[in-house]
């Protein structure tokens, strides 16, 4: 199943806009709907009032930012409808980067979303088994509880008032490091750019985004091409108007520049950052490995394999560094998806990284992501990626 999540309270846009898209590769029947596209939205404040219902019809959506952490990853053929839209350009003389919202099915309470999976992780298990090792999991995940897993992190998500797509799959493109889905896009509120991955198995993936983007009028803000790789898990938002971008084994000077020249263009600045060796090019270690901004000018940090420089300019922003126990680092501790300003999710296994968060303030929640995330050296946020607010 693949699924987009969108965190919408508009109080929040700024430094701190969260919008979330979740895709995995695990088809499933949702209801009465298979196939292409499913939209679920679920106001996170009134979620039942007409004056919300109003407003929605009336507002449209912005583009938002989002990030990512610990690692990038990477079906059965199912009788399909024909998609539903998401947002298009509206009134460009007073927000141009605005898109209206199209049709819906609104989710309330009483009735929630409960996926049931049917197919399996590009292929089912049979995929897994012969693609893991090639992919770099530390193991074979199990198809059947990775499904499960996914099916609770979608739920909990839309517990919190998110709107869920389900998106086309495209098999000639993707593999099972397809789960992560943060990578292969970054999306700003002038629209997305497409990334080209250092990883040479995911070369598929920013091509099957981008034609669902461009298919459902998404603005395309720009693209790397060429000799630069750049990926979503290197480039972490610091406000509204800066991105920090990591040089990694994933993430060449030439995608950094690229991203830079495509940024400055709608009035954003890069920040880069050197990240070390570590275990070196056949291990991943993003940026966004090592930070999850959490509520505004507040995030986690593994700050022994962050340099100085970016250390100091966090500080110098005025950021709150909350350190990430050392010994749940390996198990995507400082892998922390914000639900919102106060409230944070992440792998129920990391025990001490949820003491530290909520003795700093924060409403935890956590769901279990041995197979889904762990096997893959992931977190919650690799599987998510921004693509509009409301």
């Amino acid at each position: 199943m693949r699924f987009v999540a969108v965190w919408p309270p508009k109080e929040h846009r700024g430094d701190h806009s969260r919008a979330m898209f979740i895709v995995t590769q695990l088809q499933v029947e949702v209801r009465h709907v298979q196939g292409l596209l499913h939209v679920v939205h679920h106001r996170a404040h009134d979620r039942g009032s007409d004056h919300h219902r109003r407003r929605a019809a009336a507002a449209g959506d912005d583009l938002g930012e989002g990030r990512h952490a610990h690692r990038a990853r990477g079906h059965n053929h199912l009788r399909r409808r024909a998609p539903r839209r998401l947002p298009h350009a509206h009134r460009p003389q007073r927000h141009p980067h605005r898109h209206r919202r199209c049709r819906t099915v609104h989710l309330r309470s009483t009735r929630p979303l409960t996926p049931k999976p049917r197919d399996a992780i590009c292929g089912g298990q049979r995929a897994a088994s012969e693609q893991w090792r090639a992919l770099g999991f530390v193991d074979e995940p199990d198809y059947a509880e990775a499904a499960r897993e996914c099916a609770a992190l979608v739920a909990c998500l839309q517990a919190h008032g998110v709107e869920v797509l389900q998106l086309p799959p495209a098999p000639d493109l993707t593999n099972m490091d397809s789960l992560y889905v943060y990578d292969p896009v970054f999306m700003t509120s002038s629209g997305a750019i497409i990334l080209r991955m250092g990883k040479e198995k995911r070369r598929g993936e920013p091509a099957a985004l981008k034609q669902f983007l461009v298919d459902n009028k998404v603005p395309i803000l720009g693209e790397i091409t060429g000799d630069g790789t750049l990926e979503g898990g290197d480039i972490c938002w610091l406000d509204s108007k800066t991105v920090a971008v990591g040089l990694t084994y994933r993430s060449n000077i030439e995608g950094v520049s690229q991203v830079t020249k495509i940024l400055s263009g709608v009035g954003i600045s890069v920040f880069p950052v050197q990240l070390p060796h570590y275990k070196g090019s056949a291990d991943l270690l993003h940026l966004l490995s090592c930070i999850s901004i959490l509520a505004p000018h507040v995030a986690i940090v593994h700050k022994p394999l962050l340099p100085v420089c970016f250390l100091q300019e966090m500080q110098r922003r005025g950021f709150k560094l909350i350190d990430c126990p050392p010994e749940e680092f390996g198990t995507s501790g400082c892998n922390v998806e914000a639900l919102s300003p106060s409230k944070c999710l992440l792998l129920q296994n990391n025990v001490r990284t949820q003491q530290v968060l909520a003795q700093n303030g924060f409403d935890v929640h956590t769901f279990k992501g041995d197979e889904l995330c762990i096997k893959g050296c992931a977190g919650p946020t690799c599987t998510i990626q921004p693509l509009l607010r409301t």
